[in-house]
């Protein structure tokens, strides 16, 4: 231990304890820094210190230390620890939750991104098979409202892209090309960030 630890640790048992500086040393060189500390805390977080009904806060440390006090666990005690680890569990399932719907999102952008290239050469089809499938659908399958904004914007209008795109997925996937799984992109995106 340092000295500046070891004078940290003496003016903390001075000044909270009550501690003179020679005992002080005497309590570092018996039991070290770090026992001390622990019951430091220990006494500190435990409902007796925190309701004031310790007496004599040196002579219950030296207690402490002599006889290694080991925390006392009341049931409310237990029960607050309880209630804490639930709520850890809670927030964490949550946050893998929007973890996982952000790795999802970006998954999807992914997907259609590659379909993209494939597919369009910037608002155009670039495949004749793809163009045949297009105009099927679009003049049996899928509503004014789409075929109106396909009209006005083409296919640079995200909405008709996002459309047609699921039905491609849906029902012509021997036009797209092959595209990792999410699991595959999931471990490549959890591998990139660690690396």
């Amino acid at each position: 231990m340092s000295c500046t630890e070891e004078e940290q640790l003496t003016d903390k048992l001075r000044e909270r304890y009550g501690i003179n500086q020679q005992e002080s040393l005497n309590l570092i060189d018996k039991y070290g820094k770090e026992k001390i500390d622990e019951k430091i805390v220990q006494i500190e977080s435990s409902p007796s210190f925190l309701s004031g009904a310790i007496k004599n806060l040196a002579g219950y440390l030296i207690e402490a230390l002599n006889k290694d006090y080991q925390p006392v666990v009341s049931s409310q005690v237990r029960a607050l620890l309880l209630r804490k680890e639930k709520e850890n569990k809670e927030w964490e399932g949550q946050r893998k939750k929007e973890q996982q719907e952000k790795i999802q999102g970006q998954y999807k952008e992914h997907v259609n991104s590659q379909i993209d290239a494939v597919l369009f050469d910037g608002n155009k089809i670039k495949s004749e098979s793809v163009k045949k499938v297009f105009n099927a659908w679009l003049e049996k399958d899928c509503g004014p409202v789409v075929s109106d904004q396909y009209r006005e914007k083409g296919f640079s209008d995200g909405i008709v892209r996002s459309i047609f795109r699921h039905h491609l997925k849906t029902n012509h996937s021997d036009l797209l090309p092959v595209v990792q799984s999410f699991d595959e992109y999931a471990k490549n995106l959890t591998i990139n960030n660690l690396g």
